[in-house]
């Protein structure tokens, strides 16, 4: 099976042919509000996200993460392990780069950036 059929396909809970899917995520390894784990995500981010999301989440390439709502912690957790295709636009799968345990830390971080209102910065 080629490296596309681990891409998540179509809008939330739908994959390419249009069945239903449920995005459920292992347990989390980490505290997912713990600050340590959270700052641990940041670094993964910066180094491997922020190209496509923006510094900060604040969008680019890829879709603005600070401030979305309905980014549950399954949704994260699988997007981020098993890629996600939206039209023209792809992420890549990171389970073959990250352990399970560096996912829940990017999770963590992307929860914090979602949580975050849009107030212009000053």
């Amino acid at each position: 099976m080629g490296l596309g059929a681990d891409l998540a396909r179509g809008s939330e809970g739908q994959i390419g042919n249009g069945s239903t899917v449920v995005f459920t995520a292992p347990k989390s390894t980490v505290n997912l509000n713990d600050p340590k784990v959270i700052r641990a995500g940041g670094r993964i981010f910066a180094q491997t996200c922020a190209y496509c999301h923006g510094y900060q989440g604040t969008g680019g390439r890829g879709p603005r993460l600070k401030g979305r709502k309905g980014l549950t912690t399954d949704y994260l957790y699988v997007t981020i392990s098993n890629g996600r295709v939206i039209g023209a636009q792809s992420m890549p799968p990171w389970k073959y780069s990250f352990s399970p345990h560096k996912i829940w830390e990017l999770v963590a971080y992307v929860r914090s950036l979602a949580a975050k209102h849009n107030a212009p910065s000053q």
